[in-house]
């Protein structure tokens, strides 16, 4: 004999039962969403002055561009960074490492947990990051889930060899640097063979040297990584 109550009792139990598992489940997913959302990035333009990482100084800089690709084959971060103190390679490598820990710490994307992709530009002029052609002072690259950063320093940006006082063709290094640069925009607005070598002749006879003297100063800013123009607006 069953005890008198027993089956009464036993659908309000599991009903009870039966919330309280759902409420659990309710309250996971919601601490989950709220753990994996990210914070909001409002990086661009800001000065970031950390004291230091490691007992390394992290050096002064400004986040240029912070933009995120999230698709089925990849999530990747990548960051344009002005540097505005005095580099050195120890700083300089810090300062990569620390944005790339910050990068990978970032969660809350569609198709990943956290980047599987992250590169990582430093620039010591917003001419050099604006440029397009790859002047970075130092770059920081991780490449698929679990792969290490590798980071890669442009030595004759780290160690130039300036002297401004000293001229080659007659024209300080400054003035040699506004002749590179309008060779350049010289080589990027000429329709044809003709339009360049008129456009070059005009900046040789305004700076007053030769023809050959402009292909060695055009020679001398790559080498030196000069800044670029910015590409002319199509």
């Amino acid at each position: 004999m069953r005890p008198i109550g027993k089956t009464a009792m036993e659908p309000c139990h599991v009903r009870r039962v039966c919330i309280l598992g759902l409420w659990l489940v309710a309250v996971i997913f919601t601490s989950c969403a709220r753990i994996d959302k990210p914070k909001a990035q409002n990086l661009i333009g800001i000065i970031h002055d950390k004291t230091q990482v490691s007992g390394v100084p992290v050096l002064k800089h400004k986040i240029l561009r912070d933009e995120v690709y999230d698709s089925p084959l990849k999530t990747q971060i990548t960051q344009d960074v002005l540097v505005l103190d005095d580099i050195t390679e120890s700083k300089l490598e810090t300062l990569l490492f620390d944005l790339y820990v910050d990068a990978k710490e970032r969660c809350g994307f569609k198709h990943a947990s956290h980047p599987n992709r992250i590169y990582i530009y430093a620039y010591v002029s917003e001419e050099h990051a604006r440029s397009g052609m790859g002047q970075w002072i130092g770059m920081l690259h991780m490449e698929g889930e679990g792969a290490a950063p590798k980071t890669e320093l442009n030595q004759a940006q780290l160690h130039p060899q300036t002297n401004d006082e000293s001229k080659s063709f007659g024209l300080t290094e400054s003035q040699r640097k506004s002749v590179f640069q309008e060779i350049v925009h010289a080589e990027d607005i000429a329709r044809s063979d003709a339009d360049k070598a008129k456009l070059k002749a005009v900046i040789a006879l305004r700076y007053g040297v030769t023809i050959d003297n402009l292909s060695d100063i055009a020679v001398e800013g790559m080498q030196k990584d000069w800044p670029l123009p910015l590409p002319p607006e199509e």
